[in-house]
């Protein structure tokens, strides 16, 4: 039906609600408001569906109003697949009950690999590496008197090449 019919429906049922002191008082009007209506060639379909869009307003449950600001929380996994998406899943749910003021954020890393067990390269021998600073000192002075190089070559043909 129309966009004003409906409105007009809502509203007398509002101002009937909010006037009325009573469940007893309350059924009666509506009930006279509904043959009112059923008189004026309104469907009857089309007047219950607006009675009880105005009075599921008042009797369904709200969503609270959270008037602390939200605070974001990271949480980092490992993907498992399916059982990660209905892991966060459940965990958002009751997050969401039981925290309302926080907003959790999920990432998800690669899981475990045989390969983490392994390093990458092999190490060379200290020997065996350039570029290495080193400290002499000479046997008579002591620490007084100590060199400091840096090898170009190897250590190996720096000392004993």
């Amino acid at each position: 039906m129309d966009r004003y019919k409906s409105n007009l429906v809502c509203c007398l049922v509002y101002r009937v609600y909010m006037i009325a002191s009573s469940f007893h008082v309350l059924d009666c009007d509506l009930k006279q408001l509904c043959s009112k209506f059923y008189k004026n060639g309104f469907p009857k379909d089309f007047v219950e569906e607006c009675i009880s869009r105005v009075l599921n307003r008042f009797y369904e449950p709200k969503e609270p109003v959270v008037s602390v600001p939200r605070k974001e929380v990271l949480m980092v996994m490992p993907y498992l697949g399916n059982m990660s998406i209905v892991l966060k899943r459940d965990i958002l749910k009751l997050v969401r009950k039981f925290y309302p003021s926080v907003d959790v954020k999920f990432v998800y890393k690669r899981g475990f690999r045989i390969s983490n067990l392994f390093k990458f390269k092999d190490c060379f021998p200290l020997k065996c590496k350039s570029g290495i600073v080193y400290s002499i000192q000479c046997n008579k002075c002591g620490q007084s008197a100590a060199y400091i190089g840096k090898t170009k070559n190897t250590l190996f043909e720096r000392f004993y090449g």
